[in-house]
């Protein structure tokens, strides 16, 4: 497969997981809480090996160009959505939030949100090196096989 391969399932999971994030978003606005935790449920499955392979691969070549700090910033916005999609499977079924809980969940799925759809921008940084591309493909597709969730990923602020 050619690096249009690459770039392509990459774009189709920003699609995928842009639809999820919306969906949740738009539940959690209409106090479908049931709903928004199924779709969590739902996102955390999809999410899971793209993360992973953002965070294991995919940054690390955004860092060449754009910095440690950048990467870090992108890292921090991956835990601020994970802590809401957590929120939302952890939260039972049937219990209600307060507004301020509502408010804040959704702030942190908005954020989410426009980070998953200005990270699909940062494409470019796949070059087109055929052999480099089909390797980091393999590795994408390797996460998908281990249906990794997004949940059991441990970032910095977590113990």
């Amino acid at each position: 497969m050619t690096s249009s391969g690459l770039r392509e399932a990459f774009l189709e999971d920003h699609r995928r997981l842009v639809r999820g994030l919306s969906a949740i978003v738009e539940a959690v606005e209409e106090g479908e809480l049931d709903q928004a935790a199924d779709l969590a449920a739902e996102l955390d499955a999809d999410a899971g090996a793209h993360m992973a392979f953002e965070e294991e691969v995919f940054y690390p070549r955004i860092a060449e160009t754009q910095g440690q700090s950048f990467v870090d910033r992108l890292m921090e916005e991956h835990e601020i959505g994970q802590r809401a999609i957590k929120a939302l499977l952890g939260r039972g079924s049937g219990n209600e939030l307060t507004e301020e809980e509502r408010r804040g969940l959704l702030a942190n799925l908005n954020l989410a949100l426009a980070h998953t759809l200005s990270c699909g921008t940062l494409i470019s940084v796949i070059d087109g090196d055929p052999e480099r591309d089909e390797e980091e493909l393999g590795q994408l597709e390797d996460h998908r096989r281990r249906a990794e969730l997004w949940s059991d990923r441990s970032y910095s602020g977590e113990d």
